[in-house]
Parts: C-alpha cells; sequence; structure tokens
C-alpha cells in the first residue's frame, strides 16, 4: 500500500513536472511571437515610411503629400477650419544644374529641404517634394495671413543660405517663388481648387520678378 502511495506520489510529482515545462514551454513561444509581431510590425511601419518618403530630400513624397492633403480637407470640412498651402519652386534651377552640374544641384535641393522643413514648427504641418525642384507644403488651421508669414520666412531662410548661383537672373544666390492660397473647405470645392490657387499665385510671383510670395485671393475658390 505504501509502495502504491509512493508511486502514485511520483507520478503526480512527474506530471506536475511534465505540467510546468509545457507551460514554460508555451509562456516561451507566446514571448516569442509577440516578439516576432512586434519587430513585423516595426518593420512595416519602417517600410510605410521608405515608400512616402522622397529618395533624395527625405521628405514626404508626392504621394504621401496628395493623401495627407486629401485626409486634413475631410477633417477640416467636418470642422469648418482653414486649409493653406504653398507651392515652391526654386528659380533658375535647370541653370544651376546645367552650369554646376547635377550632384551640385541634388545637395541643392537637399539643403534646401532641410530649411523647409526647419521652418515649420507645428507636427500638423508637411512639405513634401512635388517634382523635381517644387514642393508644396501643407498647413492645416492656418488662415491667409498666417501661410504668408510662413512663406515669407522660408523664402529669407532660403536667400540666407546663400547657395552661390551665378547664373540666376533673380540674384546671384540660390532663390525660390512661392504661391499661397487659403479655403475653408467645403462640400462644393475640392482639393484642386486650392492647388490651383497655389499654382496660379506661383506663377503670378514668377512672371513678377520671382524670389517673392503671392497669395491668392481667398474669395476666387469654392
Amino acid at each position: 500500500m505504501i509502495r502504491l502511495l509512493t508511486a502514485q506520489a511520483s507520478v503526480a510529482i512527474e506530471n506536475a513536472y511534465l505540467y510546468e515545462q509545457v507551460q514554460e514551454h508555451s509562456r516561451t513561444l507566446e514571448d516569442k511571437v509577440a516578439e516576432r509581431t512586434a519587430r513585423l510590425e516595426q518593420l512595416n511601419q519602417e517600410l510605410q515610411g521608405i515608400a512616402d518618403c522622397d529618395g533624395l530630400t527625405g521628405v514626404a513624397n508626392r504621394r504621401k503629400g496628395d493623401a495627407y492633403l486629401a485626409e486634413v480637407w475631410t477633417r477640416l470640412r467636418r470642422e469648418e477650419r482653414p486649409l493653406s498651402v504653398i507651392m515652391l519652386d526654386v528659380d533658375h534651377f535647370k541653370a544651376y544644374n546645367d552650369n554646376y552640374g547635377h550632384q551640385a544641384g541634388d545637395d541643392c535641393l537637399v539643403l534646401l529641404a532641410e530649411t523647409i522643413r526647419a521652418q515649420l514648427l507645428r507636427p500638423a504641418d508637411l512639405v513634401a517634394r512635388y517634382g523635381g525642384e517644387e514642393f508644396i507644403l501643407i498647413l492645416p488651421d492656418t488662415d491667409r495671413e498666417g501661410v504668408v508669414e510662413v512663406g515669407e520666412k522660408i523664402r529669407l531662410a532660403i536667400e540666407a543660405l546663400a547657395i552661390t548661383h551665378a547664373h540666376s537672373s533673380v540674384d546671384p544666390v540660390v532663390t525660390v517663388s512661392a504661391g499661397t492660397a487659403t479655403i475653408v473647405p467645403e462640400s462644393r470645392a475640392g482639393v484642386e481648387s486650392l492647388l490651383r490657387e497655389a499654382d496660379i499665385a506661383l506663377y503670378r510671383a514668377k512672371r513678377m520678378g520671382r524670389n517673392q510670395v503671392h497669395s491668392a485671393p481667398l474669395a476666387s475658390m469654392g
């Protein structure tokens, strides 16, 4: 009888030990799965960041800019708050590339992008490379006076870099022209109207001599 109880106790102890091992193995597997899941999520975020990033300048690319503009348009339409954009173009950049080389042109764009981004102090503001030497800045909750102030601050900051551009008819340093537009999003207007007005303002800045900021009249949009 004693031997039977001893044997049963031994089996019970062994079973308890095996159960603890199974539990420990299960916890280890769960930890590994959780760790790998977290790593996959991190990699996905990194890949998304790469997909949204301009490969040269490090700012957002056009795809990200368009998506973000649509996102804030929807939000600000609900809130009936203003949305502003800046279309910014490097003056006589083709002449810069032709005379200093494409590597110097790339270096110039990188420095300009860094300078533009440094002027945006709010997390909601976004700068995207829109193509070539053109950038777009998306400024939620910014009125007409505010966006002109930001555009002028950026223009002066870039001029202050004093990047030599002996082949510019505007100034012996690299300069930019900018067009701004502001709208309170509504159902009968679209994002295209805002971009069109900013582009028209940019064209006006170029036509009037470049190295300046022009603003689209709010009343012309809707």
